[in-house]
């Protein structure tokens, strides 16, 4: 039980994985991670979060906020932070994960995230993934994941994003897993 970001700082890449994230609770603040992570070509690592359990944690803000910054890279490379094999359940908050990346960003042109075979199941957050990267950046895949349900209809409500807001990226989400990955 932490009061605060359970993970908090700056990051060129790394790995965060099999950990249990459980009753960690914030006001305005991330309660799992709070992370700036920095892309640029001379740190060519990944960020890997995955395999986590992350439950029951409460924050008025994200559990998880992933600022990222994309520096100078050419040329467009992929899957710089990969999102992966994690349980998100029973979590309290504004998001469970927001993305976003600053509206200076020098390379829009860039794919950087990988978002597959994760666990939403968080009724208690009003938005399980809250896209806030801005129009003109790279669209979000976030694809073959588990929401909690298979009507695309509750799956549009649970996901903030371009529809939501036009000066968004545009993000992804088909196909859904029909049942929670093992």
């Amino acid at each position: 039980n932490i009061l605060g970001p359970a993970i908090q700082g700056q990051m060129w890449g790394g790995l965060i994985y099999n950990n249990l994230f459980d009753g960690n609770s914030a006001n305005y603040y991330p309660c799992v991670a709070d992370i700036s992570v920095y892309i640029d070509y001379s740190y060519l690592d990944t960020l890997r979060i995955a395999n986590n359990t992350v439950r029951n944690n409460s924050t008025d803000s994200a559990c998880i906020d992933l600022r990222v910054s994309l520096q100078y890279m050419t040329p467009p490379v992929h899957g710089y932070i990969e999102v992966y094999d994690n349980e998100f359940t029973e979590n309290t908050g504004k998001s469970m994960v927001r993305v976003r990346v600053p509206y200076n960003n020098n390379n829009p042109a860039t794919d950087f995230l990988y978002m597959e075979n994760n666990i939403y199941v968080n009724p208690n957050c009003q938005y399980e993934l809250y896209d806030d990267v801005p129009y003109g950046s790279p669209n979000l895949d976030v694809s073959n994941n588990y929401w909690g349900s298979t009507y695309l209809s509750y799956v549009d409500c649970v996901i903030y994003y371009y529809f939501y807001f036009a000066n968004l990226s545009v993000l992804y989400y088909m196909p859904i897993l029909t049942a929670p990955p093992m």
